[in-house]
């Protein structure tokens, strides 16, 4: 399986590393608005632009300690705002991505890794949106 990662290079310097990455970023396409109108028979249709839907992803991430998933925290939410690219479970990277909310869990250990320290887990619901124009 591919690495998951979430990266902005400009805030963060080196790509936010996860377990895994759960749900499906909206692919933007051509977006139609039905016109109807009183008395007059059918239906027509309006091209009204180029766009995704908000699109929600859960994020898994595997920490050394405590203190380094409350850090984790405050790394996500400093891409909130921002455009990030996003590789999923199998490897597809998507670029233009904006960060809209994201929204941590209560982080929490799991007990001692092989080497004695505590290894702590934090998961994040991350709303996004595909920003591409074509």
């Amino acid at each position: 399986m591919a690495s998951s990662q979430i990266n902005n290079t400009e805030i963060l310097g080196s790509p936010i590393q996860f377990e895994n990455i759960q749900g499906q970023i909206d692919t933007a396409g051509i977006t139609m608005e039905k016109i109807t109108r009183p008395g007059v028979s059918g239906v027509a249709f309006h091209d009204t632009g180029f766009r995704a839907g908000e699109s929600e992803i859960v994020t898994t991430e595997k920490l050394a300690s405590l203190p380094a998933a409350d850090a984790a925290i405050l790394e996500y939410s400093s891409l909130q705002g921002n455009l990030v690219s996003v590789v999923d479970d199998f490897g597809t990277e998507r670029t233009n991505i904006m960060v809209i909310k994201v929204t941590a869990q209560q982080p929490f250990a799991v007990g001692p890794s092989s080497d004695g320290t505590t290894v702590a887990i934090v998961k994040a619901n991350w709303r996004v949106q595909d920003t591409a124009t074509s």
